[in-house]
């Protein structure tokens, strides 16, 4: 038996007319598909999902028509630029009437293994990804892929303090001598009293927000990690042996920086990427110095 239910939104006006920026919900549990090693890996996200309202006499959108489109868009198929500017045509075509403009937001944490740097090792990791896409109805959507990246960065200004205490500490020790053979000096450095400071380092965290050329028809995330972590030098671990943590100390000594040489390091690498129409970011040093962090931001042909 069909029986006739109220719409609301249909048949009422609302109270005070007025067009709205965005009309929507926040925080919709979906599914998301990304590659893995074995095929495809279903994961949980959440999605921001809105649509203007510039009918003034419209009462309000039709929600359910913007939950059932992301439902069957992201079901079953690998996420992409081509999977979301179909969701947001769909998110227009079912509010032909009363909106020109649509948008989404899309968070979920892309898990992934990482080998460790020396001993064969691997563990897993995971990254945040933060997809914004805005369609309006004549044009293509814009879609930028947001990763967060972890390192680590050692203070320049506190490594070269170091190395002036530690070499103020091997003249306190072989000053006066003099003559000072490798064997006696190599066994001094061995030991806890021939270091005499070390330079901070703190846990740092790169935001960097791709906008890739229409083109461009997959987010490959492995990829833009790899490259990321490779310009920065420095990339947190997971499983760490002794070489392994061996190996870290090395790097962060090599690749001594402040939140500007980072934010540089990564401009510099996506700049020579040619998929990449525009690209911002922000570099965040959680200082172990200081109760506050130091953070840079950065984007293209600034």
């Amino acid at each position: 038996m069909n029986k006739s239910m109220p719409d609301v939104v249909k048949a009422d006006k609302p109270d005070y007319q007025g067009k709205l920026r965005w009309v929507g919900m926040d925080e919709v549990e979906v599914p998301v598909c990304v590659e893995s090693s074995t095929g495809l890996s279903r994961i949980a996200a959440k999605a921001n999902i809105y649509v203007n309202l510039i009918d003034e006499n419209a009462k309000g959108i039709h929600m359910s028509r913007l939950f059932v489109a992301i439902k069957e868009g992201l079901q079953d198929k690998q996420i992409s630029p081509i999977i979301i500017e179909d969701i947001l045509e769909k998110f227009l075509a079912s509010h032909e009437d009363i909106s020109d403009q649509a948008k989404i937001e899309i968070q979920f944490d892309y898990l992934t293994e990482r080998s460790s740097l020396l001993s064969g090792n691997s563990g897993w990791r995971t990254y945040p990804i933060h997809i914004i896409a805005n369609k309006n109805r004549a044009e293509k959507a814009k879609i930028e892929m947001g990763i967060g990246i972890q390192y680590s960065s050692t203070c320049p200004c506190s490594a070269a303090l170091s190395r002036q205490l530690n070499q103020e500490n091997f003249l306190s020790k072989f000053g006066e001598k003099e003559q000072v053979s490798v064997e006696e000096i190599s066994s001094w450095l061995r030991q806890k009293e021939a270091i005499a400071a070390t330079p901070h380092a703190q846990r740092s965290l790169a935001k960097v927000f791709l906008e890739f050329k229409d083109e461009v028809k997959e987010f490959n995330f492995t990829q833009i990690i790899n490259e990321i972590e490779k310009a920065l030098g420095t990339p947190v671990q997971t499983v760490v042996k002794r070489e392994d943590e061996q190996e870290f100390a090395r790097l962060n000594a090599e690749n001594l920086m402040f939140s500007e040489d980072a934010a540089r390091r990564i401009q510099k690498h996506l700049n020579t990427r040619s998929d990449i129409k525009d690209f911002h970011g922000k570099v965040s040093h959680f200082e172990s110095l200081h109760p506050h962090d130091a953070v840079c931001y950065f984007q293209k042909n600034y």
